[in-house]
């Protein structure tokens, strides 16, 4: 405005001037005088209207974070989503193109992003996130497998970094995890390593010809390096292995296998078979193409050797090979000596036949848990000694000090004079925990004297005492212990405190065994006691007179309760209960077990309603 003024006063003087030639009078300076005041008049106003502040613009608003997101995750190069609260909100064409979903975002958005990363990686993709949520700047890069559309997976490094908004949003960047490609023969420092390795290394191509070997192959397989190159590797592979090896190797390839571990044979140039362990994993390119498959050889010829001529010594049938558990041959010493130990060994009890063989890491005594070492080797030696089979439930702890139950069925090889040459057997989980009432019975059976310990048992003892007592005219008596809130002490215990309260429990009714003594568990917290010999309660004789069995049996009660409602020390510290019971005396008038049965255990059940926990009643008395 001003520079247009400027020129039209320059372009009014240069009239006057003119003029004022023309003339040659006073008319031009009064001109050019009017002019310049002109002039200066309209310079003032141009400036004033300059000067004058203009009114200032309202700013503009805050960009939404979302977008501002979106638009940063655009501009990134690399494969990269915004991640807020778990679920993918933004994603670009890159993250597409790399999971196959080009031209498919709305599948994306709005996904979890855990539904895009491999099973086994969810850990770190939770840690990646809460690292992004916690910190300023790009967390530390982890490895990701990130599940395309087609279900395969491709390795990636994966970082994250914080973004603003409500939500706990992240910017997830994807860098591709890649594997050199073979270096070519002589091309660098890492060839020459190579070249030296005692390990077998060999790349193979899509189409399974080998691109490279290395120095190695020539020992194994008799085939120069420059020969093996354009052949087929399948070629050199058992004939029984080509299609398993082939088939991994396709897995490899189309991403269903990360990598890959088995044994195979493979044939020289001379025709002799070496064992390999194999080991392999795909060549990826740095921009995700997958050229190939990269593998080392290891020979494991002599080992295989060993292993057949132990099998030699001692095969299982088929069926017990394949068993779910351990097959064994074991010598019948202080540690058990394992001769032949299956590969179930690993499974059940984490070490190797080879730590169990001979004892070279450690003996079965030792697996066996050292609070049943003493009933192991008594149910084994008491069945050799009747040439039975055994069998029998107890824990071990295994090669971590972690506690399982076992089932174990063997029996004894014997020589024609009688003498134990070895056992063999089968030992497989249980699966579960032994029970209570399992435990309380073993623990009750293994004791001398007790008789029988579950309920058939107490039936068939209490018929043939209920028969003999009859025709030789003594009397009997059936104790009914029932423990007091049993089912409510279970549930505040759990498995392992009940365990422990049912075991010592069976311990407390020590003080009535005796000859002609039958102590059951019965379950739900129910013990029961047969006496025909009453002098544990102060009786003077065995079959005393009428009027001594109660007293006689009211101090064994008595006796009894007193034992229960000591503490017991569990491992989670002192526990106390008491119990009820029931006495039914047989003087000919109870026919049957199931009514002597009946009686105790209803007598029992009036103790606690009339008279409480921890009382003593007689049946019919």
């Amino acid at each position: 405005m001003a520079l247009y003024l400027i020129s039209a006063w320059a372009l009014v003087l240069l009239y006057c001037a003119v003029i004022g030639a023309w003339t040659g009078g006073l008319t031009a300076p009064a001109l050019g005088i009017g002019a310049l005041m002109l002039g200066a008049i309209v310079l003032q106003a141009a400036n004033f209207g300059q000067s004058r502040p203009r009114p200032r613009s309202r700013p503009a608003d805050v960009a939404d974070p979302a977008v501002a997101a979106a638009g940063l995750c655009e501009a990134v190069s690399a494969p990269a989503a915004v991640v807020a609260a778990g679920v993918v909100r933004d994603a670009n064409r890159a993250f597409l193109a790399l999971l196959d979903f080009g031209g498919r975002r709305d599948e994306v958005i709005g996904l979890p992003i855990s539904n895009l990363v491999h099973p086994l990686d969810q850990g770190r993709l939770g840690a990646l996130l809460a690292a992004g949520a916690d910190c300023e700047g790009a967390g530390t890069p982890a490895m990701l497998r990130m599940v395309k559309a087609d279900g395969s997976s491709v390795k990636v490094q994966a970082c994250t970094s914080r973004l603003g908004g409500a939500l706990a949003t992240s910017l997830l960047q994807l860098g591709l995890d890649a594997l050199p490609a073979a270096p070519a023969a002589g091309s660098d420092i890492s060839s020459v390593v190579l070249q030296q390795l005692d390990l077998i290394v060999v790349s193979v191509d899509e189409h399974g010809v080998m691109t490279y070997v290395n120095r190695a192959w020539e020992r194994l397989a008799g085939d120069p390096q420059v020969d093996v190159r354009g052949r087929v590797f399948r070629a050199y592979l058992h004939p029984d292995d080509r299609d398993p090896v082939e088939s991994d190797f396709v897995r490899l390839l189309n991403g269903r296998l990360d990598h890959l571990a088995r044994e195979a044979r493979l044939i020289s140039a001379n025709g002799s078979v070496h064992w390999i362990d194999l080991r392999a994993h795909p060549c990826v390119l740095g921009d995700g193409e997958v050229i190939g498959v990269l593998a080392t050889l290891h020979e494991i010829t002599p080992r295989k050797k060993v292993e057949e001529s132990a099998a030699a010594r001692w095969r299982p049938t088929t069926l017990l090979a394949n068993f779910p558990g351990m097959v064994y041959r074991a010598r019948n010493d202080a540690d058990w000596t394992m001769d032949f130990v299956s590969d179930g060994s690993l499974e059940l009890t984490g070490f190797e036949p080879a730590e169990l063989v001979k004892n070279a890491r450690t003996s079965w005594e030792q697996v066996i848990h050292p609070d049943d070492r003493e009933f192991v080797r008594q149910q084994v030696e008491s069945k050799l000694a009747l040439r039975k089979p055994f069998g029998m439930t107890y824990r071990i702890v295994d090669a971590q000090g972690k506690e399982s139950w076992v089932w174990e069925q063997g029996c004894g090889v014997f020589s024609s004079t009688g003498e134990v040459l070895a056992l063999e057997g089968f030992i497989t989980d249980v699966r579960m925990r032994a029970s209570a009432e399992g435990q309380a019975l073993r623990r009750l059976g293994i004791e001398p004297g007790t008789g029988p310990a579950d309920e058939p048992h107490l039936r068939q003892a209490l018929s043939y005492v209920l028969h003999h007592s009859g025709a030789a005219r003594y009397a009997c008596a059936l104790f009914w212990v029932d423990i007091d809130h049993f089912e409510g002490a279970c549930d505040k215990l759990g498995t392992r405190g009940t365990d422990q309260t049912i075991a010592l429990l069976a311990e407390r009714f020590d003080c009535v065994q005796a000859p002609g003594t039958t102590v059951a568990w019965l379950g739900s917290g129910q013990f029961a006691v047969l006496l025909t010999d009453f002098r544990l309660g102060g009786a003077p004789r065995a079959v005393p007179q009428d009027k001594e069995i109660m007293p006689a049996c009211s101090n064994i009660a008595g006796a009894l309760a007193r034992a229960i409602a000591l503490p017991l020390p569990l491992d989670g510290g002192p526990w106390s209960l008491t119990a009820s019971i029931g006495v039914a005396i047989n003087k000919a008038r109870y026919d049957n077990p199931d009514r002597m049965m009946a009686a105790a255990r209803n007598a029992a059940l009036e103790a606690r309603q009339r008279l409480g926990p921890g009382h003593c009643e007689f049946a019919d008395e």
